[in-house]
């Protein structure tokens, strides 16, 4: 891993600061803190990703988690230094736990026993950090963009163009689907009227020649 940043864990500079460097370097997609206490007692990593979150933690005596995170961001007096992996995934300090890095800073102080009460959903993405495994790192990338789904737009298909209507093929629609133009509409109803008419002048023309006087 090549290191980008390093410097020491002082009164002056503690982990507050060191996390707060973390978090500036947006140009890092997933940065690696290494922490070493000053008597050398105590050495871990911890596992960041771009947009503030800590993804997990090793010491040097095999524990991992937040066990692990806890105990290094608890060193007051120690060196540190900010790493830049050569892959995407270090699975020695990923335990996928997505923990917001501003949740921590307040408690520094006192960090609970269990990540539990840091562990909170994101509601602008309508999932749960601690969830999201490390499969899922392209999903959350400020740079890349989700297409929205479009809606398929149904095209009316010709039926008979001498009657210029159209029916539209729909099937979450009940019926035919039928959809006649005014132009169609006003055909059929001068079609019945023409029938009428004709009905009705054979009926005078047949009832016409039933009363006439026979001719001699």
């Amino acid at each position: 891993m090549d290191v980008i940043v390093e410097g020491k864990i002082t009164k002056d500079e503690g982990i507050k600061e060191v996390l707060q460097t973390v978090l500036d370097l947006k140009q890092v997609f997933n940065p690696v803190l290494r922490i070493t206490q000053d008597d050398g007692l105590l050495e871990g990593r911890i596992g960041f990703c771009r947009g503030g979150f800590i993804l997990g933690g090793e010491v040097s005596n095999k524990e991992n988690g937040w066990t692990a995170i806890k105990s290094l961001l608890e060193i007051k007096e120690g060196n540190y230094a900010i790493l830049e992996p050569k892959s995407d995934n270090v699975p020695e300090v990923n335990q996928s736990l997505w923990i917001k890095v501003e949740r921590i800073m307040p408690l520094l102080n006192n960090l609970p026993s269990s990540p539990d009460v840091l562990l909170v959903a994101d509601t602008t993405k309508g999932i749960s950090p601690a969830k999201i495994t490390v499969s899922k790192l392209d999903s959350i990338r400020p740079d890349v963009q989700v297409a929205t789904p479009k809606t398929p737009v149904v095209e009316p298909k010709l039926v008979n163009p001498a009657l210029n209507n159209y029916q539209v093929e729909d099937n979450f629609k009940y019926g035919s689907g039928l959809s006649l133009s005014p132009a169609a509409i006003t055909w059929i109803i001068g079609g019945f009227l023409a029938i009428a008419l004709a009905y009705f002048f054979v009926g005078f023309l047949a009832h016409s020649l039933s009363t006439a006087p026979p001719i001699h």
